[in-house]
């Protein structure tokens, strides 16, 4: 019997893109305009901030992608969450405290976006634009907790690979489509809410069903229109760009 979701559950591609481009075109202009703001790139693998630094400006992902790491109970940083474009980092931090929670590690070369605390006290429309980005990000959030609760560890990894279609798509032929997730395995497994002997069985399901095949770096979806069939029996359909076969969701 499947599990009842919750009226909208699903995907919200569109309104993360909007938000994240909005907020990206604000600083880009704000910049311009003189305020004291910069984009430094940052190498993959190096590390924007550790748990318990304090706050000492926003952080905000023009390009590349961030993971956020917390400890588990045996100590060890296992990722939590990951920022794409238009992805803020401390700006939940600088709110409840001034000491970051988690550590955020750059997965890809990446460019980001570093505003003095500062600058977001004095300007009321920047620190809206952060409040409303921050209030997104919850809301996938909560979303991601009810999938661990309601979905199929397989259909929680076909979400997972569904979302990091929308930023990491290297390559759409046709019907197919080639992904390059910034994520090792073992993070993948712990986004999707999974041990990595579960994602392994899960991988290996999915190839059977010739909806997605795994490489070292790329995961090939043969059919776009077959995968976003999947996700809309998932009930997942709200967010599934129909009319394009450029992106799953869109």
């Amino acid at each position: 019997m499947t599990a009842a979701r919750p009226a909208g559950y699903g995907l919200s591609a569109r309104g993360q893109a909007d938000d994240a481009e909005g907020l990206l075109a604000f600083l880009r202009q704000a910049q311009a305009g003189g305020a004291p703001m910069e984009c430094l790139p940052a190498a993959k693998n190096s590390w924007l901030f550790q748990l318990g630094d304090a706050v000492s400006h926003i952080l905000v992902v023009e390009s590349g992608a961030v993971v956020f790491r917390r400890p588990d109970i045996c100590g060890e940083l296992v990722a939590i969450d990951l920022a794409g474009r238009g992805g803020i980092m401390g700006f939940r931090a600088f709110i409840g405290g001034g000491t970051h929670a988690i550590a955020a590690q750059c997965s890809l070369e990446s460019m980001v976006w570093r505003i003095p605390v500062s600058t977001v006290e004095s300007s009321r429309p920047l620190e809206r634009l952060l409040i409303a980005r921050l209030a997104r990000e919850l809301t996938d959030r909560r979303e991601r907790m009810l999938q661990v609760t309601t979905l199929s560890v397989r259909d929680r990894l076909l979400i997972l690979l569904a979302q990091l279609s929308r930023d990491f798509c290297t390559l759409c032929d046709g019907p197919t489509m080639v992904v390059a997730p910034p994520l090792s395995r073992i993070d993948m497994a712990a986004l999707a809410g999974m041990t990595p002997e579960s994602l392994c069985r899960c991988i290996r399901g999915l190839e059977a069903e010739n909806l997605v095949h795994f490489s070292r770096r790329h995961v090939v979806i043969p059919s776009v229109t077959a995968m976003r069939r999947a996700l809309e029996q998932m009930g997942v359909s709200r967010g599934v760009d129909e009319g394009s076969e450029q992106r799953l969701v869109g």
